[in-house]
């Protein structure tokens, strides 16, 4: 019996664009400063966004704040993931952004999954702390498609490696306990004969070390976890924020000051580098992405009007009079592991809530992706007296209508994963 021709068809199977192995994935990496000293001398000032809604110009610069992007795909499905170093952006931002990522790319536009780090010592892209001019918009969305660009151009052959640590600390503001969702998730990405590339990198906490008497653009705690990792493993990291809503990093008798900024961001990066060397796993290259629009209907008149008054803020109301807000949520699989994305901040029950959707499999919460719309709290959980939370929620209804929605892009993804 002649082997040849059958065994020629399978080298050629193998080849074939868009045929799945062990090993086909790949990724890519880029990276752009969002706030240079020559913006901080320009005419326009800096102005940093958090801590109320009064102007704080920035003086100086303690460290490079930046969108950071990571492309990956397994050889038939694609996604982007970018991370800026803002509180958030406006979704009127995020779609250009995801537009001219699509002009320069190919990407889809719905597969490109935005976030923010929400440290509180960043420029202010929605203009709600003090303006943000044409001109600073112009040159931040050139910096996103630059640092997209870069991540697409520069993709190679990669495995995934997953790692996690419980060990991630905090407080929970809204109870006043230590009871946070603790876990550190952690993508190690590196080439077949494992050189670092990239870590995906997710844990929730407010990057609110630093607060508003400090006038220095700063990335907060993340940068510092971001640079000891760095440093420590030879690679890249992206990090996008995860169940933060109620969740701080210091207690209120503590110095909010770049020492201890630096003290937490180190103390999560060696939980990211004991849990490496401690148990991790390959995630075979079976990419499933899965994502649909959800519409909210706001409740909350007051953040209805403020966000309108502002006109630049968060939200792009289709009218004067409607209360409707159009935003999306994503399920991935990455292998085994399962990443649900968010359009703002989950407080820790709701984090708790979603991630118990998911059994026998890894799976992870990332906050403030596609859009930044405040905060998402249980029906049961909520009017909690004397709160930070509900004053910036759009509705009771919102953590709900994203829960419902999170269900089928589960069943559907897995569904998908499975067959």
């Amino acid at each position: 019996m002649n082997t040849k021709p059958a065994l020629f068809a399978i080298i050629l199977l193998i080849f074939q664009p868009g045929f799945a192995s062990a090993s086909d994935w790949v990724a890519g990496f880029g990276m752009e400063v969002l706030v240079t000293t020559d913006d901080l001398s320009a005419d326009d000032p800096v102005y940093l966004a958090g801590y109320g809604l009064g102007n704080r110009p920035a003086e100086t610069i303690h460290d490079d704040v930046s969108v950071r992007s990571l492309y990956l795909s397994d050889g038939t499905q694609k996604i982007l993931f970018v991370s800026l170093d803002t509180i958030g952006f406006s979704q009127d931002f995020a779609e250009q952004a995801r537009i001219a990522v699509t002009k320069s790319t190919g990407i889809k536009t719905e597969n490109i999954i935005l976030s923010a780090t929400h440290t509180h010592s960043s420029i202010d892209i929605q203009g709600i702390w003090g303006s943000v001019t044409e001109s600073q918009q112009k040159k931040l969305l050139n910096k996103v498609v630059g640092s997209a660009k870069e991540a697409f151009t520069h993709q190679q052959p990669v495995t995934l490696k997953l790692s996690r640590s419980m060990k991630g600390e905090g407080l929970n503001r809204r109870h006043k306990s230590e009871g946070i969702i603790s876990q550190i998730t952690a993508v190690h990405i590196e080439t077949p004969d494992n050189k670092p590339v990239v870590l995906l990198l997710s844990f929730g906490s407010h990057p609110v070390v630093l607060d508003k008497d400090n006038l220095q653009v700063t990335s907060d705690w993340v940068g510092f976890a971001r640079n000891k990792l760095e440093t420590d493993l030879q690679t890249r990291v992206l990090f996008i924020n995860g169940v933060l809503g109620d969740v701080i990093p210091l207690p209120e008798h503590k110095k909010r000051n770049f020492e201890n900024a630096q003290l937490y961001g180190d103390q999560i990066a060696s939980h990211v580098i004991a849990a490496k060397q401690e148990n991790i796993t390959e995630l075979k290259s079976k990419l499933s992405y899965c994502t649909e629009q959800l519409k909210v209907d706001a409740e909350n008149l007051q953040l209805v009007g403020l966000t309108k008054t502002l006109g630049q803020g968060t939200i792009s109301w289709p009218s004067t009079f409607s209360t409707q807000v159009t935003s999306r949520v994503s399920v991935i699989v990455l292998g085994s592991l399962v990443l649900i994305t968010v359009p703002g901040e989950p407080v820790t029950a709701f984090g708790r809530e979603l991630m118990e959707k998911v059994q026998n499999r890894p799976v992870a919460v990332l906050g403030l992706s596609h859009d930044s719309l405040g905060y998402l709290i249980p029906e049961n959980d909520f009017g909690l007296e004397n709160a930070t939370e509900e004053p910036f929620s759009l509705s009771s209804k919102f953590a709900t209508q994203t829960s419902t929605a999170i269900d089928r892009l589960i069943d559907q993804c897995l569904g998908l994963v499975l067959n």
